[in-house]
């Protein structure tokens, strides 16, 4: 049970994160849901035709390489999604 809420929990932080307009963001005690308090947040998301298409996140302890992880995360994010929209764009 306690895995199935974790996994509940990380799905609503994920949703959180797709709507942002840039890079996500949360650091510990930032997180709005206890049972990630302890932990960083670092997500971006994909899009598709203007359309979200799903989301690109690290996650770890707070003491992590920020700015390793945003552009790790933003670019795995723009790869990603350029990689979805040529995908459809062959179809």
């Amino acid at each position: 049970m306690g895995l199935l809420e974790r996994r509940v929990a990380l799905l609503r932080v994920l949703r959180a994160a797709l709507g942002e307009p840039g890079v996500y963001v949360r650091i510990g005690h930032e997180n709005e849901i206890p049972a990630m308090r302890s932990l960083a947040v670092v997500a971006n998301g994909l899009r598709c035709r203007s359309a979200q298409a799903g989301c690109r996140s690290v996650i770890g302890p707070v003491r992590m390489d920020y700015a390793g992880a945003i552009v790790t995360v933003r670019e795995a994010a723009h790869e990603l999604s350029r990689f979805v929209e040529d995908a459809y764009a062959e179809s």
